[in-house]
């Protein structure tokens, strides 16, 4: 909302949102198993939170005509013209540093209100996306490095962990802004993950609807 409406001239907040978008916040459909469940409010909700600013970005970025992104979007604007003059690795640099910037401010906030000041509620039971990460991958390996550390450093370890991740999905961002086909594609993909673990829920809970109406109509007739 920043980008668009209140600084659309700073380049630096554009590639930040960007890179965030199209990397954290896109990929996060697969890893976190997103679900296009039309009846559940709050699935459906996740899943646009996190489709939905990335194909306002496609827009903006490969659908408005060049005159109309200058005088509108001139952030963007600029960042199209230099892109060619700029070396790949610089772009990626640069991509990976306001990308981040971001994220730090998100992750201590979380942290300090979350963490810390919640602390008693979480040690009630309450998850959060550590404890929830914790549990689920507790018997992979990178969950098993975790668990040995002691337990004043598992959290930062996940906020260390968080950030590396944060920066590989930011790498393929210069490719998805500068092919508008490839961005393209790469929204159709996220996006039918979530379709397909949707149909995948589907499917699950009917077979267990019909398990368990088997089951009564048995318990039914004996």
């Amino acid at each position: 909302m920043c980008t668009i409406w209140l600084f659309p001239r700073s380049t630096r907040l554009f590639i930040g949102t960007y890179c965030l978008a199209f990397g954290n916040n896109a990929i996060s459909i697969t890893m976190w198993r997103s679900l296009l469940v039309f009846h559940n409010l709050e699935k459906i909700t996740t899943v646009f939170i996190h489709v939905m600013p990335c194909v306002a970005l496609h827009c903006l970025v490969h659908l408005l005509p060049p005159d109309l992104q200058q005088q509108r979007f001139p952030a963007i604007w600029a960042i199209k013209m230099l892109a060619p003059s700029l070396k790949v690795q610089d772009s990626l640099f640069i991509m990976t540093i306001w990308s981040t910037v971001p994220y730090f401010i998100w992750q201590l906030s979380y942290y300090i209100l979350i963490s810390v000041r919640q602390s008693e509620q979480i040690a009630a039971g309450i998850p959060t996306s550590f404890t929830w990460l914790r549990e689920r991958y507790a018997n992979a390996r990178i969950g098993r490095v975790m668990l040995s550390l002691p337990e004043t450093l598992q959290e930062p370890a996940f906020m260390m962990l968080q950030y590396i991740y944060i920066v590989l999905t930011s790498l393929p961002c210069l490719f998805w802004f500068g092919n508008r086909y490839a961005s393209a594609a790469f929204l159709i993909a996220v996006f039918s993950g979530s379709v397909a673990n949707g149909a995948a829920y589907y499917i699950d809970k009917f077979d267990k609807s019909l398990k368990h109406g088997k089951e009564s109509d048995e318990q039914s007739e004996a």
